[in-house]
């Protein structure tokens, strides 16, 4: 998180995003996906108000929909409690719980999402005369991600994309910053929804 730049978050917020520092789980049923890294999610997302000292978990699920479980998770008081609980739990048994997949023979290293399919808030510095914008935008298009928003702001490009796989995103930009247009990779930030 201490990479992210503070005319992102400008710009974001101009966009109607907010920045979080996300840990996301999803499970379609034979793959889960988890990572952690900073996000931007919709201004009205319930997890864009969550401030402080406070942490949230938002759930979707199939038959309850969306729900979130919102409290302190971090100073001194919240902090201690957790440690002191478990240490008691720790000197109180001497078998642990562990993960299914810890434990379960049959459960392979594929189980787990190495891609995974997100919308990008993507920020080159490329030449002033547009020609920047108009390169990286044909380059994305002809490797079939969509580009939802388009804009400079000085030498800035921002672009914000459909869903695209990491790994193509990763690879496009590794392309991308090698233009004669473009000088470098501002930001490549995931969007969540």
């Amino acid at each position: 998180i201490s990479a992210v730049n503070v005319i992102d978050l400008e710009i974001g917020k101009e966009l109607g995003f907010t920045m979080k520092l996300l840990a996301i789980s999803k499970d379609d049923g034979k793959m889960t996906e988890a990572r952690v890294h900073p996000a931007f999610l919709p201004t009205e997302h319930p997890l864009s108000g969550v401030k402080g000292s406070f942490n949230a978990v938002f759930i979707h699920g199939d038959n309850v929909d969306d729900v979130m479980l919102y409290g302190r998770g971090a100073g001194s008081l919240p902090t201690g409690s957790a440690i002191v609980s478990d240490i008691v739990f720790a000197g109180k048994n001497t078998n642990h719980r562990r993960f299914y997949f810890e434990e379960n023979e049959d459960v392979g290293g594929d189980t787990f999402a190495t891609d995974f399919s997100t919308e990008y808030y993507l920020r080159f510095v490329a030449d002033e005369k547009g020609e920047g914008l108009n390169k990286i935008t044909a380059m994305l298009l002809d490797n079939g991600v969509e580009v939802v928003k388009a804009l400079t702001k000085g030498k800035d490009v921002i672009i914000i994309t459909s869903k695209a796989k990491e790994s193509v995103m990763q690879d496009l930009v590794s392309r991308i910053v090698k233009l004669a247009q473009v000088d470098c990779l501002g930001a490549l930030i995931r969007i969540e929804k």
